[in-house]
C-alpha cells in the first residue's frame, strides 16, 4: 500500500468518524519508528488485520513529512473536516 492510499483511507475514516483497518505482514519485522499501535482484529497465515485511529496514522505521516495536512475550518456539506494536500 502506498503512502497516498494510506493517507486517503485515513482521511476518509476520520471524516466518517470511524477507525481504519490495515492488513499488515505478520510478523512485521521492520515496523517504522513511531508508527502507531493498532488493535489486532484477526490473524491469517502471513498477515494480520489491525484497526487504527486514523488521526494517529495521519499525525505519524505528517511528522515524517510524508503528507501535509490541514483542518478545514468550514466543513463541506459531507461533514469532512480534514483534507490531505499532495
Amino acid at each position: 500500500m502506498q503512502v497516498s492510499e494510506i493517507a486517503a483511507s485515513a482521511v476518509e475514516a476520520y471524516n466518517a468518524k470511524q477507525n481504519m483497518s490495515l492488513v499488515l505482514p505478520r510478523p512485521w519485522k521492520h515496523r517504522p519508528k513511531g508508527f502507531p499501535r493498532g488493535e489486532l482484529l484477526c490473524e491469517q497465515q502471513g498477515s494480520a488485520v489491525y484497526s487504527y485511529d486514523p488521526m494517529k496514522v495521519l499525525e505519524w505521516l505528517r511528522k515524517n513529512e510524508m503528507i501535509e495536512m490541514k483542518l478545514d475550518e468550514n466543513p463541506g456539506s459531507d461533514g469532512s473536516v480534514i483534507s490531505r494536500e499532495a
